[in-house]
């Protein structure tokens, strides 16, 4: 199994953005996504782990002194699951991190093969 993760901030302006992109910490970047209509989203250059909760975690952690600021955009965590099966059972051990940043998620499955 992989994992993406991506946080979607729906409703930031380009001037939000730019207020808080240099505080990102390192490893973690805004992609303009606009042209498909997810907004600005924050990534990491990590690649996460394999446990769907401990990736989460990992992901929005380093966010944290961020959260009120992102929570103000209407943010959407997007999780890509890539798994080779199409019956792929995750399951998130808290629902701390996503209150913190007063955010919803979207999880999807996507069919993968190594081979590919």
């Amino acid at each position: 199994m992989q994992i993406d993760l991506e946080l979607a901030l729906v409703n930031a302006t380009e001037n939000e953005i730019k207020g808080f992109q240099d505080s990102l910490p390192d490893g973690f970047y805004v992609e303009d996504r606009s042209d498909k209509n997810w907004g600005f989203v924050i990534r990491t250059i990590q690649k996460p782990p394999e446990d769907f909760s401990t990736a989460i975690n990992n992901f929005l952690e380093p966010l944290n002194f961020l959260s009120e600021l992102i929570g103000s955009c209407s943010c959407i965590l997007r999780v890509g699951v890539f798994y080779d099966t199409a019956t792929c059972t995750m399951r998130l051990n808290s629902y701390d991190q996503l209150t913190l940043f007063k955010a919803s998620i979207e999880i999807t499955v996507y069919p993968f093969s190594d081979e590919e």
